[in-house]
C-alpha cells in the first residue's frame, strides 16, 4: 500500500471533536451515585407518562397541553434516567472486572482492560446504538418545542426559530444514524492484530490492520494512530452549571492514502508509527483516562468506511 506522510504541523495538546466514552467513569459520580441520581428522572417520567396515558387521573383544568405531548416529556424524563441508569450499571461491571483482573494478574495492561492478546474488534452497531439514542432524545424535545412554537399564541420568533434548527438536526440524526446503519451491514467486522501484546511505550507501535471482507478498493483515506487524556469538565455554576466531555489529543501521526487502492480478503497491511518520548501509556479503568487509537477514514462510492481501533500502548 502506497501511503505519503502527513507532514502538517500541530500544536499539542488540542481539544479533538466527537469521540465516545472510553474510560468508564462517571462524571463526578460512583455508581450507586448515577443510580440514584436517575431515579428522580425515571420516577417523574413514569408519573407524567402515566397523566398523559390516563391512568393517573388530575383536574382537567390543571392540565395546559395536548396528553400526547405530556406523555412525550414524561418518556424524554423516564428515558433520561434510564441512560443515566445504563452508565450506573456498565461502571459497576467494569469496577467488578477490574477487581478480579487485579486479583488474577499483575500485569497492567491486563488488568487495565479485558484486552483480546489477539487483537481489538470494534463493536460495529456500537455508532447506531448511540444514533438510535440522539433520535429517540431530539425526537421528543422537538415535538415539545414543536407544540409551543406552532400552538401556543404569543410566542416569540425566536422560539420558532429554535425549534426549526431543532427539526432539521433532528433530521441530520436520522440521515446520518441510517448511513452509520448501511455501513455497519455493508462492511461487517474488521480488526487490528496484535503481533505482540502490549505495545511498548516509548517504542515503535506497527499496526497490523485486517480490513473487511466487503472492502475492496477505495479512492482516498487516512490512517491516524493518536494518544487522547480524557476527562469531564464542568463549567458555570448552581442551575447553570454543566458537565462536559472531553478529548484532548496529546499526540497523533497519520498516514494518508493519496491513488486508488485495492484490498484483498484475509490480506493484512501493516503500518508503522514512531510516537515520541514522553506521551503517557494507556490508562483506562482510572481516575484519569488515557487511551490510544488508531482511526481509518477511507473515502470511496457510497458509505465511506470509517473505523476506530483501541490500541494497547503501555509503560512495561
Amino acid at each position: 500500500m502506497n501511503l505519503v506522510h502527513d507532514n502538517k504541523v500541530y500544536t499539542w495538546p488540542r481539544r479533538i471533536n466527537g469521540g465516545v466514552q472510553r474510560g468508564y467513569k462517571l462524571a463526578g459520580f460512583s455508581a450507586l451515585g448515577g443510580f440514584l441520581f436517575g431515579v428522580p428522572f425515571v420516577g417523574m417520567g413514569v408519573f407524567i407518562i402515566m397523566i398523559g396515558t390516563g391512568n393517573f387521573k388530575i383536574d382537567p383544568s390543571t392540565v395546559h397541553a395536548p396528553y400526547g405531548v405530556i406523555t412525550i416529556a414524561g418518556v424524554l424524563f423516564a428515558f433520561a434516567g434510564l441512560l443515566v441508569w445504563g452508565m450506573a450499571i456498565k461502571q459497576l461491571m467494569a469496577e467488578r472486572r477490574h477487581s478480579a483482573m487485579i486479583a488474577a494478574h499483575q500485569s497492567t495492561a491486563v488488568t487495565d482492560y479485558p484486552w483480546d492478546t489477539r487483537g481489538f474488534t470494534p463493536d460495529k452497531w456500537a455508532p447506531v446504538r448511540n444514533g438510535i439514542t440522539g433520535i429517540i432524545l431530539l425526537t421528543c424535545f422537538s415535538a415539545i418545542f414543536g407544540y409551543i412554537a406552532l400552538e401556543v399564541s404569543g410566542v416569540p420568533w425566536w422560539v420558532q426559530l429554535i425549534w426549526g434548527l431543532m427539526a432539521l438536526l433532528t433530521l441530520y440524526v436520522y440521515y446520518d444514524t441510517g448511513v452509520k446503519a448501511v455501513r455497519a451491514i455493508k462492511f461487517g467486522a474488521s480488526r487490528i492484530a496484535f503481533d505482540t501484546f502490549p505495545y511498548q511505550l516509548n517504542k515503535p507501535v506497527i499496526i497490523k490492520w485486517v480490513p473487511p471482507t466487503a472492502l475492496t478498493q477505495a479512492n482516498s483515506g487516512s490512517f491516524t494512530l493518536r494518544c487522547v487524556e480524557e476527562f469531564y469538565e464542568t463549567t458555570g455554576s448552581g442551575d447553570n452549571r454543566s458537565t462536559t466531555l472531553v478529548h484532548n489529543e496529546l499526540w497523533h501521526d497519520t498516514w494518508l492514502l493519496e491513488q486508488t487502492q485495492s484490498f484483498h480478503p484475509g490480506e493484512d497491511m501493516s503500518i508503522r508509527y514512531e510516537p515520541p518520548q514522553g506521551l503517557p501509556s494507556t490508562a483506562l479503568s482510572g481516575d484519569k483516562t488515557i487511551f490510544w487509537e488508531f482511526e481509518i477514514k477511507l473515502k470511496m462510492p457510497g458509505p465511506d468506511f470509517v473505523a476506530t481501533y483501541l490500541v494497547p500502548v503501555y509503560g512495561e
